[in-house]
């Protein structure tokens, strides 16, 4: 399962927080790892999909979040890839 969320921003700008109080309600997921970093990290994004996918593999039903601010400073890399992975045309 891939997650249906992204939670982007500055650095000290309360992404933590924010997904810290998502993570409190019952039907929603974020990984114990929060910033997964998949889409912006050349290693782990050559490691594939289904690497991506076992960050989610517990979500059970919920809502899936990737909380990587680091998304919002580098749009040129992690917009393809994010068409890439969801499989949509760019």
């Amino acid at each position: 399962m891939l997650p249906e969320v992204f939670v982007l921003g500055a650095a000290k700008s309360g992404t933590t927080t924010l997904a810290k109080w998502m993570a409190q309600y019952g039907d929603v997921y974020i990984p114990d790892e929060k910033e997964v970093h998949f889409f912006s990290n050349d290693k782990r994004y050559s490691n594939g999909r289904h690497f991506y996918e076992s960050f989610y593999n517990s979500k059970n039903g919920r809502v899936a979040i990737d909380a990587t601010p680091e998304y919002f400073h580098l749009p040129d890399k992690v917009i393809p890839r994010l068409f890439e992975v969801y499989d949509k045309e760019t």
